[in-house]
């Protein structure tokens, strides 16, 4: 059972709401309510704001409004560089298949136009020449092209794409995959010795894995999201289209990357028409999400090893809840909210990894706080919310197995014994607890209490009183039950004969 008072349940903040999802401040030198965030432009451009007179005495606790006008929202498409090449680079495998970076390749990742598409590959086989063309351009006169290779491969094309925060951002690309074998998905985008490994994906990835160099290996490495993985090949190459929204990682700068693995040596593809669209606002006079029920976190303690359980909450005005993300702090701290994604509380770090509903603290958390945060999006904007923070995250208490609980005293019918608690450890403050059994056999310091023994009701101080019940019994023990924010653990003296 969990303590009394429950040190998890995060506090409740009061922040006022205009109806399009911002906080309404009450601006002091004047008597108007300015519509806004503190940051200045995530829904109105920055010095643009609505003003409602405001007279008498002032008692607010939540405000709604319907604004009588709010600016346009301004899209921009951004071309990221395809046709000419512009801030793309290429990585592939070497040979030896051990995850390393090869220094050179013939069949790379190359900018073509139609007619070099057409006549790039061709190969001799015996006196007979083979050629094998591709299709032209989606768009514009260029497109990368993966050449087939006759010698198993693994190739990678990237690029950096920065997502500006306090917009809504859409990603389009364009790619086509040939194969005359079919894909065999092996768990790495490596060689790797497997005698059969074809794929085609496209990953969004962290800048820090692309940095590192190391793209052959799991694809799990790094990612953040899979954006296409075709799971059937074809002998044909068409273009297929696909569009993704990359909001959540708003504020944010993420790597696009095609990726391909192929042992068999006789796969190509091509990448066009990848573009980015972002919305500096959402639609006007539509109301952004609203929290009516706060995330919490939940748990029996606050332990490295005990399950901890994030809430989703009630919400309105939104049509998804973005995925959850567990945080480690350095320092205790209120719940919180935001409209950024990449805006976290000072001294706080996301989890890798963390990122479902609930979280089991490890040796890492143990001294810091943990937060949980979620949040929603919808045609009015997005919102984060994260929790307050935990308590310390602490380890349970241990008892020291050269020092359990004792029992002291004249052990005759009449007399008082005292019970010595023994030495604990644990990080966050103990509190104990005791009681008191007669038992019918002897035994060294136990972590329960044995089956011979029988609980004395009401003896549950550090002091008792033999009775004559004890003697008819034989033996006495005190139970010594210690108790942190991070668990419970009990243990159990030696047994000590009445005399």
């Amino acid at each position: 059972m969990p303590p009394a008072s429950d040190p998890l349940a995060p506090a409740w903040d009061l922040t006022y709401r205009s109806a399009i999802g911002v906080p309404a401040r009450l601006q002091s030198s004047e008597l108007c309510v300015q519509f806004g965030p503190s940051d200045a432009g995530r829904f109105m451009k920055a010095g643009r704001f609505l003003q409602i007179a405001v007279t008498g005495l002032l008692a607010i606790t939540s405000i709604s409004a319907t604004p009588s006008s709010v600016h346009a929202a301004t899209i921009s498409t951004t071309d990221l560089g395809v046709e000419s090449a512009s801030g793309w680079s290429v990585a592939y495998e070497s040979s030896a298949g051990d995850g390393t970076l090869a220094d050179h390749s013939t069949t790379d990742w190359t900018i073509v136009n139609a007619e070099t598409a057409s006549t790039i590959d061709v190969y001799s086989f015996g006196s007979v020449p083979m050629n094998y063309p591709h299709i032209g351009p989606d768009s514009g006169s260029n497109y990368y092209l993966l050449r087939t290779s006759t010698l198993p491969s693994a190739r990678v094309l990237y690029r950096s794409i920065v997502l500006p925060a306090s917009t809504t951002s859409t990603l389009t690309y364009k790619y086509n995959v040939r194969s005359t074998g079919a894909f065999r998905d092996s768990g790495v985008m490596s060689l790797a010795g497997i005698s059969t490994n074809q794929q085609f994906r496209v990953d969004l990835v962290t800048t820090a894995f692309a940095a590192s160099g190391v793209w052959f290996g799991s694809p799990a490495n790094g990612l953040l999201r899979n954006l296409s993985k075709p799971e059937t090949y074809s002998d044909s190459e068409t273009w297929v289209s696909n569009t993704v929204d990359l909001s959540d990682y708003a504020g944010q700068t993420v790597v696009l990357a095609f990726r391909q693995v192929d042992n068999s040596g006789n796969m190509s593809a091509g990448v066009d028409s990848v573009t980015l669209q972002t919305t500096d606002s959402w639609a006007d006079a539509i109301d952004g999400p609203v929290v009516t029920a706060r995330p919490v976190v939940t748990g029996a303690y606050a332990g490295v090893g005990v399950e901890l359980t994030g809430t989703v909450g009630a919400w309105s005005n939104i049509t998804s809840n973005i995925r959850p993300q567990w945080y480690r702090c350095s320092a205790a701290g209120a719940a919180t909210e935001t409209y950024t994604r990449g805006s976290v509380p000072s001294g706080c770090a996301a989890i890798s990894g963390a990122t479902e509903l609930t979280y089991t603290p490890v040796a890492a958390d143990a001294g810091r706080y943990l937060r949980f945060r979620i949040g929603g999006v919808g045609a009015g904007g997005q919102l984060f919310l994260f929790t307050k923070t935990t308590v310390l995250i602490g380890t349970a208490p241990v008892s020291r197995a050269s020092a359990p609980p004792t029992v002291g005293g004249v052990l005759r019918v009449g007399r008082t014994l005292t019970a010595a608690k023994g030495t604990w450890t644990s990080t966050p403050k103990l509190t104990y607890r005791y009681q008191w059994y007669r038992c019918t056999a002897g035994g060294a310091a136990v972590d329960a209490t044995p089956g011979t023994c029988t609980l004395i009701a009401g003896a549950t101080k550090s002091t008792y009183k033999l009775l004559t019940a004890d003697k008819t019994a034989g033996y006495i023990r005190v139970k010594v039950t210690a108790t942190s924010t991070a668990g419970v653990t009990v243990r159990v003296s030696a047994a000590k004969k009445i005399l």
